[in-house]
């Protein structure tokens, strides 16, 4: 489970591209079965200006994928 290269947001006036970002870390997980770990995975980017975001995806039910800026110090 990884997210989409075509997901992007327009949030607080500026757009964050999984596309463009490079992806630091993540807590996906192979336990010999599937990628979702705890019907949640969490991905950390690091954009071309040097902003950082999260994206979110999971398998819960009720639940959405999201994608949240974050400081460099949350980073």
């Amino acid at each position: 489970m990884h997210p989409r290269e075509s997901w992007s947001a327009v949030i607080g006036g500026r757009r964050y591209r999984v596309s463009t970002a490079t992806l630091i870390a993540s807590d996906e997980y192979w336990d010999g079965h599937n990628w979702e770990r705890r019907g949640t995975n969490t991905f950390l980017y690091r954009t071309p200006k040097g902003g950082y975001f999260t994206a979110f995806l999971t398998m819960r039910e009720g639940a959405r994928d999201s994608l949240e800026p974050i400081s460099e110090a949350e980073a």
